[in-house]
């Protein structure tokens, strides 16, 4: 590989992970052919990221329990999220450290990073993944990194090149809401009307926030009647100031993902910038509209007649950085300001006027 193709924005750094792959490939010998063709019982599946990550990794599952169906997967991923994957069939155990003599027969690496790599040849004799963060000689095998490619449809490559399968057309990523998750979210809806539309402001990456003004003259626009604020703990102080400046009800920081999950799929559409609660609603089947800056729409977004993902594309598109060095520290990034509202608005209306017509 060359160091020009590696993920990472500074040269020196992209240098040194190619004098680091050029080395090892040197000196650590892969692991034997014949191991690709040994029964594959368990799986370590490597994704320690955000909720959206996990939900556009569903179709990877999928195609994994279809290769594999007497296989046992365990998960390493944040202790917040298991319940939730467990309830989904996805995970079957969970694990945390990564250390001692190898306990699987694959590991799967979705982070494209060397230290998860090097973590999953810990403890597997074979490490699937890719290489354009450095590692690309502990892996058996390196899978191709289609940079344009949709993200979910690239896990779904990922798992068939360790499979050694062919490639198959990847399946939409689909949740189901749980009888106990709509049970967990009944108080809630309770107070919500018949009717509502999720706007979701916050974003967990600093540089795919979209102004706040902007969310507030979008629920003017909307009706604040209507509108229902969603958002973690750690947003629910901007969703009470917009609940305060428009008259919006605010339910952020009181939901759990199942009950959040719930909510959504009783929701008429979800607005929100590239976060979790969008690839949600897009596995409930909820109509959305994302609004997108850096990362590029075309991979990481949906589009069809109840999606909508908007960019503005600039010179520096897409750059996928989690904060803008063009702007100072708390500044939005020139890509998300781009992005106006009257855009936003009529993407949610072309998808309920699609919703209504098909109902």
């Amino acid at each position: 590989m060359s160091y020009t193709e590696y993920a990472v924005t500074r040269k020196w750094h992209r240098r040194g992970l190619a004098l680091l792959d050029l080395a090892g490939a040197r000196w650590w010998p892969r692991p034997r052919r014949c191991q690709a063709r040994a029964p594959v019982r368990n799986v370590l599946i490597l994704r320690r990221g955000s909720f959206g990550d996990l939900i556009m990794l569903l179709p990877a599952v999928a195609r994994l329990r279809e290769l594999y169906p007497q296989a046992r997967l365990t998960w390493m991923v944040q202790p917040e999220f298991r319940g939730f994957l467990a309830d989904l069939g996805a995970a079957d155990a969970f694990c945390g450290r990564l250390s001692g003599r190898p306990r699987f027969d694959l590991a799967i690496d979705f982070h494209a990073d060397v230290r998860m790599i090097a973590w999953g040849r810990l403890r597997a004799r074979r490490v699937a993944g890719h290489g354009i963060r450095g590692g690309g000689f502990l892996l058996n095998p390196a899978a191709h990194y289609d940079w344009a490619e949709a993200a979910a449809a690239r896990h779904v490559r990922l798992v068939e090149a360790a499979a050694g399968a062919p490639a198959q057309p990847p399946l939409p990523a689909r949740v189901s809401v749980r009888p106990e998750w709509r049970q967990a979210a009944a108080p809630l809806l309770a107070e919500l009307p018949p009717r509502f539309v999720i706007v979701h402001p916050g974003c967990g990456r600093p540089s795919r926030r979209w102004p706040l003004q902007r969310w507030r003259g979008l629920i003017e626009i909307l009706g604040a009647g209507q509108v229902v604020l969603t958002g973690t703990r750690g947003e629910a102080t901007t969703c009470a100031w917009l609940a305060a400046a428009t008259g919006a009800r605010s339910i952020a920081g009181r939901t759990t993902w199942a009950s959040l999950a719930a909510i959504a799929a009783a929701a008429a559409a979800v607005i929100a910038p590239d976060t979790g609660i969008l690839h949600l609603a897009h596995a409930l089947g909820t109509p959305s509209v994302g609004v997108f800056g850096p990362n590029d729409p075309g991979v990481w977004g949906y589009a069809g007649a109840h999606n909508r993902s908007l960019a503005a594309r600039l010179p520096c598109s897409f750059c996928s950085r989690g904060r803008c060095p063009r702007v100072a520290e708390g500044e939005y990034s020139p890509c998300m300001q781009a992005v106006d509202v009257s855009s936003v608005v009529a993407a949610y209306r072309g998808i309920i006027l699609t919703a209504c017509g098909e109902g």
